[in-house]
């Protein structure tokens, strides 16, 4: 599979209301015997990508081994649709409209320590709970993610690692006040 035909198929898979997520990752799996090494960190963001929409927990967790292959040295897991290099990039509307807590939930022995999802213009939620029950997880970057409303860009702006501290400590004061209720 060539890379133009690749591009033009995952995004047909991954476009609009109706994504098959399933029929995406079959797609991928595909491309990545043809288009790898070349294409290997293109391919794993979109992986990424695929990967942190997933709403069936029973999935996300029978793709474990491959998420983590996707993990650079620093256990840094990149989903952002910007690269250093154009031709890198990856299409908007390809990219995660959500981070799921069954993706979240997955995530949480896989050791990963930084998630970049920053430059998402489709980002819309992501599950606040379940990051922070991570407990490898040191930053989240969401920078310039305009349809995210939670959390504030005030605390986003603030930086990666401060975002992840400020997340934990209201979930905790969240559990606190659940407790006392």
């Amino acid at each position: 599979m060539d890379e133009k035909k690749f591009r033009k198929e995952i995004v047909e898979a991954l476009e609009g209301h109706r994504r098959n997520f399933k029929h995406a990752l079959l797609i991928l799996d595909s491309a990545r015997k043809s288009l790898e090494p070349t294409y290997k960190k293109k391919l794993d963001k979109i992986f990424a990508n695929i990967f942190l929409c997933l709403d069936d927990l029973d999935l996300c967790q029978s793709l474990q081994d491959q998420i983590r292959k996707c993990f650079s040295k620093d256990m840094s897991l990149d989903a952002s649709p910007v690269a250093n290099a154009d031709w890198m990039s990856i299409p908007v509307s390809i990219c995660a409209d959500q981070i799921t807590k069954s993706a979240a939930m997955s995530l949480r022995d896989s050791g990963l320590e930084h998630l970049n999802v920053s430059s998402n213009a489709k980002l819309r939620k992501i599950a606040v709970k379940q990051l922070c029950d991570i407990p490898t997880l040191k930053s989240l970057n969401c920078t310039y993610c305009p349809l995210l409303l939670y959390p504030p860009r005030e605390i986003i702006d603030k930086g990666d690692y401060f975002l992840m501290k400020h997340l934990r400590m209201v979930e905790s004061q969240q559990s606190l006040l659940w407790f006392f209720r």
